[in-house]
């Protein structure tokens, strides 16, 4: 199993407001397919940090690593 950790930016269309921060996500594998991702981003606890109704503008991997390090 591996801890994937990614940099998200969402922008407000109202206000132009940003928020940026990262969030983490573990794999049931080896690797994260791109719906396993999205599955497990939309119940990550770590959402909580950021507003309702704001846009994703971008989201980046920063870093991997495996559970057993």
């Amino acid at each position: 199993m591996k801890t994937y950790k990614y940099a998200v930016f969402l922008r407000c269309p109202q206000t132009k407001e940003v928020q940026h921060g990262t969030i983490e996500v573990d794999s049931d594998g080896d690797f994260m397919d791109s719906h396993e991702l999205l599955k497990k981003m939309a119940m990550s606890e770590n959402l909580k940090d950021f507003n309702k109704g704001y846009s994703l503008i971008s989201m980046q991997i920063i870093d991997v690593w495996s559970i057993d390090e």
